[in-house]
C-alpha cells in the first residue's frame, strides 16, 4: 500500500489532491478498495485488458553459448 513509510503517505496525499479526492481521502482509502468486488474487477478487467493486443518486453542478457 506504500503507507508504511513518509514517502509513501505524502505520494498519497498529493495524488489526493491532484486528483481533488477530498481532504477525507485517507480516511476513506481502505473502504474504497474493499468496497471493489469480484464482479466489479472482472468486469473493467474485460473492459480494459485486451491480451490479444498485449506485448511482451524481455530484458537482460543473454546466457554465454
Amino acid at each position: 500500500m506504500g503507507l508504511e513509510t513518509n514517502a509513501g503517505v505524502a505520494n498519497l496525499l498529493w495524488e489526493a489532491e491532484f486528483f481533488n479526492l477530498g481532504p477525507d481521502y485517507l480516511d476513506r482509502y481502505a473502504d474504497l478498495y474493499r468496497a471493489v468486488t469480484v464482479v466489479a474487477a472482472n468486469e473493467a478487467a474485460k473492459k480494459h485488458l485486451h491480451p490479444d493486443r498485449a506485448v511482451t518486453i524481455l530484458s537482460g542478457t543473454l546466457p554465454e553459448k
